[in-house]
């Protein structure tokens, strides 16, 4: 059983149906070739008002290519979420939700043994 879901994400009016793959996430997060990129970190970056730009940009825009998108291009990507694009930021929302795995099974806690 996989941990990801089918998700669809939509970028300048089309469509992608994809599924994540753990071999995509290992691409995200050993970056874009000068460093390692910390989804987690970039994550609590943007929930708290500092939110990295340019690899939120890159992650969608290997997200978008890895969805089947032909023409996502970083630089375009990076420009929409500078205005403060809401599709832009909308499509970021739903790239870290897709890549976010999701599981079915619940954690319960053992009872105590007597």
């Amino acid at each position: 059983m996989s941990v990801f879901r089918e998700t669809t994400i939509t970028w300048k009016g089309k469509t992608h149906k994809f599924t994540p793959s753990m071999k995509l996430l290992r691409a995200i997060e050993r970056g874009d070739g000068n460093g390692t990129v910390s989804i987690i970190e970039l994550i609590h970056g943007a929930n708290s008002g500092r939110p990295q730009l340019s690899f939120m940009a890159w992650i969608v825009t290997l997200v978008l290519l890895h969805a089947g998108a032909e023409s996502a291009d970083e630089e375009e990507v990076y420009g929409e979420m500078l205005g403060f694009d809401e599709e832009a930021f909308a499509l970021y929302r739903a790239v870290i939700d897709a890549i976010s795995p999701s599981s079915s099974k619940k954690t319960e806690v053992p009872a105590e043994s007597p």
